[in-house]
């Protein structure tokens, strides 16, 4: 079916809009959703990628604006766009504003609001001009509509959400629900995407009215159907029919020659190269211009290919740039991560390399959408390790059929890239970073029977990054020395490597030199504080060795006074028993045997037997040896 003949009609505005972009067909899920929406329906669409779901849109939207009987004031607005991206944002801004000119008025003046821009200019330029159309991410619109009084939405038409299913996979859900509350209840409704999740279908109960539901399926191609896939996989699939999808499985250490090899043997070709990390994006994007600029038959830099690098993190304004010049671009490769997956259509992509399968199968699809978009022909090859060919029947399973691709590897691309590395600090750290990265995405993998860590062989893995070191991580201290044996590094002191930029070399320095004088400060303090410890211990040691000496001392003072009272002891005794034997309260023998101390019956009791009568009288007119004290002599 022709635009021209859609009932209920398009107007002759639209149409010469249409015309000027080369368009004269329908789409099926065009010629399905348009007449819907036209007739005031509330629509739910599921389409391939590259269906033309943004016209789908696009076009009632303005037809609605065009056939208000009284016009928007300059600041009511009548339709919104939500999207995922802000680079699907600026795509379906430029599509709107496209039909400016041809339609005239203010029905298709769109502002764009999306994070990475002014806010305050966003506000004064909707001040200034106003706005029928506004095309946003969610967290600046909802942050729009919850602190400023600035759009007057009671006369909105359309509220239109674009990849519904991102959206909500994003986490958007809350700040959707906000801008749900927000806006009139009277209004029309699309959600379109290229999958049906469940919550893509409770956020239609939630903010539909009797949804036109919209599916639009693909027949799989004679190759498709003759590959080896699922019978029902085969009789539809989700990615287009012109899209031919290959998978090449490698081993970790050759995975890098084996893209080298392939760009180089399409040095014409536009691709897009898909990592799961911005590290790894912004490593692989510096190796590769090294790689494919060196390797071109002689034609030095002038013929290397644009490579070019695209991911959340950088500023808006860079990835505005990047995404612009890949457009205009003949060809050239453009690395990124799944910012660049859903929606958004650059003119005549060739391949998509999936040189890292997505954390969330459901990005493949969204991946390789960008090639074969609008009925063009394209095609995608996926890298797998060889413990991730099970990967290639649940793509099937998941109506992706896949064909295996011819092999092909370089083993001098990675002496190469080391040579690269070992010439620019900057690309040895973003290496670091991007295998660091790699490897805590994969352990979070949504796919983990397939894709499985433990699998993983992490020093194969490090050799493809080209690494000339392990990085220190927890994940490498965790594994035994014998299962990092497949690492092939190429230096000891990564320390001497300089950067190529002059200014950050420079910077580096100094920042060294400030560290060895942080470290020879330290030492040296380590050194006054190890002297001084050992002074301590010295003291201690003294202390405690006169400690001891006074003991002693006090010990032999202690015992000399205890023999002295024992004499005095003895003497005072000596006194008490004198006296009683003056008193002839005891007798003479005795006197003598307590003087003794039972001393003479012990010697009698150990000797021959005992002493004679005579001994005995001897010993009993002994006299005492001594005086008591205090006693006058007779």
């Amino acid at each position: 079916m022709t635009f021209a003949e859609c009932k209920p009609a398009l107007s002759p505005e639209v149409l010469s809009g249409i015309a000027a972009l080369g368009f004269n067909q329908m789409t099926p899920v065009q010629a399905a959703t348009i007449p819907l929406f036209l007739r005031n329906k509330d629509v739910c669409v599921e389409a391939v990628t590259g269906s033309g779901k943004t016209l789908a849109f696009v076009i009632p939207v303005l037809e609605m604006l065009m056939r208000r009987e009284t016009p928007l004031k300059r600041n009511q607005v009548g339709a919104i766009i939500i999207t995922p991206t802000r680079e699907l944002a600026l795509q379906i801004h430029r599509v709107v504003s496209h039909f400016a000119p041809h339609v005239g008025g203010g029905e298709a003046r769109a502002l764009l609001l999306v994070g990475g821009t002014s806010v305050a200019d966003a506000v004064a330029a909707f001040r200034r001009d106003g706005a029928a159309i506004l095309v946003a991410t969610p967290g600046r619109l909802e942050d729009l509509l919850s602190n400023y009084a600035l759009f007057d939405t009671r006369e909105l038409e359309a509220l239109i959400l674009d990849e519904a299913d991102t959206l909500l996979d994003m986490g958007f859900a809350a700040a959707l629900g906000a801008i749900l509350g927000a806006l009139p209840k009277q209004r029309r409704t699309g959600l379109f995407s290229a999958t049906q999740t469940r919550a893509v279908k409770d956020l239609a109960r939630a903010g539909m009215r009797n949804p036109a539901t919209v599916s639009v399926a693909v027949r799989a191609t004679p190759a498709a159907a003759a590959a080896q896939v699922p019978a029902a996989a085969a009789a539809t699939q989700a990615t287009p029919s012109s899209l031919r999808n290959y998978h090449l499985t490698v081993a970790p250490q050759r995975k890098l020659g084996a893209l080298v090899r392939f760009l180089r043997r399409r040095p014409d070709a536009k691709v897009i190269v898909f990592t799961m990390t911005c590290a790894g994006v912004d490593y692989l994007g510096g190796l590769l211009g090294g790689l494919l600029g060196g390797a071109r038959g002689g034609g030095g830099a002038a013929a290397a290919p644009v490579v070019l690098a695209l991911h959340g993190k950088m500023v808006q304004k860079r990835r505005s740039g990047v995404f612009d010049a890949f457009v205009a671009a003949p060809a050239g490769v453009l690395m990124c991560t799944d910012v660049a997956a859903r929606g958004i259509d650059v003119p005549d992509v060739d391949w998509i390399v999936q040189y890292e399968p997505p954390q969330d199968p459901n990005f493949f699809i969204h991946r390789v959408g960008r090639a074969a978009r609008a009925g063009r022909r394209g095609q995608s090859v996926s890298f797998l390790l060889p413990q991730e060919d099970s990967y290639i029947e649940f793509l099937a399973l998941r109506r992706s059929p896949q064909e295996a691709a011819r092999r092909g590897e370089d083993a001098l691309v990675l002496a190469r890239a080391r040579e690269l590395v070992r010439a620019d600090r900057d690309l040895l750290e973003k290496g670091t970073r991007a295998f660091v990265a790699f490897v805590r995405a994969y352990k979070e993998h949504q796919c983990q029977f397939i894709f499985r860590f433990a699998a993983l062989d992490l020093g194969a893995m490090a050799t493809g990054f080209a690494l000339l070191r392990l990085p220190k991580m927890a994940e490498l201290k965790a594994l035994p020395a014998a299962a990092l044996t497949t690492f092939e590094g190429g230096a000891a002191d990564t320390r001497a490597i300089a950067f190529r930029d002059r200014r950050r070399e420079e910077a580096r320095q100094r920042k060294l030199a400030a560290q060895d004088a942080e470290n020879q400060q330290r030492d040296l303090e380590r050194d006054d504080v190890g002297l001084q410890r050992q002074r301590e211990r010295e003291q201690r040691r003294r202390d405690k060795e006169a400690a001891e000496a006074i003991r002693l001392r006090k010990r032999t003072k202690k015992k000399k006074h205890e023999v002295l009272r024992e004499e005095w002891d003895e003497l005072a005794n000596e006194e008490r028993l004198f006296k009683r034997l003056r008193q002839k309260k005891i007798t003479q023998e005795e006197y003598e045997r307590e003087i003794r101390g039972g001393a003479g019956a012990d010697e009698n009791s150990d000797g021959s037997g005992g002493g004679s009568a005579s001994d005995g009288a001897t010993e009993s007119v002994s006299k005492p040896k001594a005086k008591p004290m205090g006693v006058k002599g007779g």
